[in-house]
């Protein structure tokens, strides 16, 4: 029925019906909502809803839906929330909330249409980072990527830059505190924290 299916997380699923159409069904693969999208951003492991929030994009801009009601049990009988106070022109969803770790909190990268520049949301739409960078990736083991002068480093949960790396691109911290970087000469390696506060 689908020229492309996602996975499913917290009970929710993104569908392409057809080129520039999108739909978010629940585990009886109904449509959660009449809305058709324009896109809906996924992760690594295709899917949608990351912390339980979706960022989908209707009308030319993204907007953030929550997910409510999931129970593993009955995971057909999630339902989701538009955060209408929270639209952005491009973002980077979650990382899961395991690997985000940023003291008990899921912060978001978010584009912002006025300034043109990256900042970070939390869960709930609330600005925590107003937007100063030319692009960002979301948060991971409390500190998120972050690019100005097409060289990326990470920032802290105050915006302010802390770990220097002059990468040309980077992925993002994992549980163990592992993140790849490439440079200029194309080749990728990684670097290890060997200190971090979790969230616990």
């Amino acid at each position: 029925d689908y020229v492309y299916a996602g996975r499913f997380s917290y009970g929710v699923a993104a569908v392409q019906t057809e080129a520039g159409k999108w739909q978010l069904i629940n585990t009886k693969f109904e449509p959660l909502t009449d809305v058709i999208y324009e896109d809906i951003k996924l992760n690594s492991a295709e899917e949608c809803a990351s912390s339980n929030v979706v960022l989908a994009k209707s009308d030319g801009k993204y907007n953030l839906l929550i997910v409510k009601g999931y129970n593993a049990d009955s995971p057909e009988k999630v339902s989701l929330e538009n955060t209408e106070k929270f639209s952005c022109i491009d973002c980077d969803l979650p990382t899961d909330p395991k690997i985000n770790l940023n003291y008990g909190e899921v912060w978001f990268a978010f584009k912002d249409e006025a300034t043109q520049k990256w900042g970070f949301a939390d869960c709930e739409g609330k600005i925590k980072i107003e937007p100063k960078f030319a692009e960002a990736k979301s948060f991971s083991n409390g500190y998120a990527a972050v690019k100005d002068n097409d060289i990326w480093n990470f920032a802290d949960i105050s915006g302010n830059t802390v770990i220097i790396t002059n990468a040309t691109d980077v992925g993002y911290f994992n549980p163990n505190g592992y993140c790849m970087l490439q440079f200029d000469n194309g080749y990728w390696t990684y670097i290890r924290m060997y200190f971090w506060e979790s969230a616990s």
